[in-house]
């Protein structure tokens, strides 16, 4: 894959949790993109892709673009200590 064109949004609350989402644009190859998800998805963190659009997969073409959004999830500490209160 070519370096990812990243766009971070500001963190939301998620329940217990904090969703940041990462907006994420990628090319290259099916292979790469695959090899991508399988990292994302083995990180130690919850993660999730969402509004995925995979485009150029017409027959013949080598590169696709992918854009999604990639949220990941993590407890600030002011949530964590309400959490610890409790």
């Amino acid at each position: 894959l070519n370096p990812p064109a990243m766009k971070s949004g500001k963190p939301v609350q998620a329940a217990l949790y904090m969703e940041q989402p990462l907006e994420m644009e990628v090319t290259g190859d099916f292979l790469g993109f695959f090899t991508f998800l399988a990292h994302v998805e083995k990180l130690p963190r919850i993660t999730r892709i969402h509004d995925l659009k995979i485009t150029g997969m017409q027959k013949g073409d080598v590169e696709l673009k992918a854009e999604f959004t990639l949220s990941i999830y993590f407890q600030d500490e002011k949530t964590m200590a309400a959490a610890e209160v409790k």
